[in-house]
């Protein structure tokens, strides 16, 4: 692929042990590795408080620049600490991988790269099999305020509830309406949901983000920690993997597609299209790494 000999390597599971472990092994049985490509799916910021309020919907893919381990730190009684220093935020040690994202990043190199991700994806979702991987459509990219809570908002979905209070803002939600999806906990799509620019185009294609990615052992679901890190740290992403393999190989890039806003209302109904795009950029990304036209 891209005139390089790739190795495919399928975690046994997620999480940074498991990154860590595959990581150490890759490098034990490859000695000559070049670079490490981490591709999956992620929790995104929807706009980007650093980068001019720029929009991310589903289906975009965040490559990492640098990273930034956000569980690392102090628990005390009363709240927890995050620990900043060297061995929080992690820059990407390889001076041609720094050179690339940098050319990435310019709105020239940009907007090929995208296309390519773009004709990428098309010749995967026209597969024979592969209808699963297609775009889920604008209507189902909702994203709500960051304060708005996903919890009980109509009476019939408290059946079985063992709280049957979570219907205020102030009220605890129990893990039995956690688990449900906003459909059935009657969130308000229509009247509470965060009109998206982008999604009113005609021809909605993914969008590719280059900045810090936030990781940690921790799924991110909640509005307001989502976007206090973003705003402190100008994080752009969140995924559970790139601190196992970050400083394990010569050089590392996280390439994640966007799969819900990490919120309390994330679900799995856009992680297949997003697996997809992420696939699509990584293998328009080891083009351009492998070309000596883009170095």
């Amino acid at each position: 692929m891209g005139g390089q000999n790739i190795i495919l390597c399928h975690l046994p599971g997620m999480g940074v042990t498991n990154a860590a472990s595959a990581a150490e092994n890759l490098r034990r049985s490859y000695t000559q590795i070049r670079l490490v490509l981490i591709t999956g799916i992620c929790g995104a910021i929807p706009y980007l408080p650093n980068h001019g309020h720029e929009e991310v919907i589903l289906g975009d893919v965040i490559i990492s620049d640098s990273l930034i381990k956000y569980d690392f730190g102090r628990k005390y009684p009363d709240k927890f600490e995050r620990k900043n220093g060297k061995e929080e935020i992690i820059e990407p040690p390889n001076s041609e991988i720094r050179g690339l994202l940098g050319k990435l990043k310019t709105r020239r190199f940009k907007d090929n790269f995208e296309r390519e991700a773009a004709g990428v994806l098309q010749a995967l979702q026209a597969g024979k099999g592969n209808e699963c991987y297609r775009y889920p459509g604008a209507k189902n990219d909702i994203l709500f305020p960051a304060a708005y809570p996903h919890k009980a908002y109509q009476l019939e979905s408290l059946t079985n509830c063992t709280c049957f209070k979570c219907t205020i803002a102030s009220d605890k939600v129990c893990d039995g309406i956690r688990k449900k999806d906003c459909g059935a906990l009657g969130c308000g799509e229509r009247t509470m949901s965060v009109q998206r620019e982008r999604l009113a185009q005609s021809n909605i294609l993914p969008s590719i983000h280059i900045g810090k990615m936030a990781s940690a052992d921790t799924v991110m679901k909640s509005g307001k920690d989502r976007d206090e890190l973003a705003r402190e740290e100008d994080v752009i992403g969140f995924e559970m993997e790139g601190a196992g393999v970050w400083g394990r190989v010569p050089a590392c890039v996280i390439i994640k597609g966007v799969c819900d806003y990490a919120d309390s209302h994330k679900n799995k109904k856009w992680q297949r299209y997003a697996s997809a795009t992420a696939a699509a950029a990584t293998m328009a990304f080891v083009k351009y790494w492998g070309s000596n036209t883009y170095r």
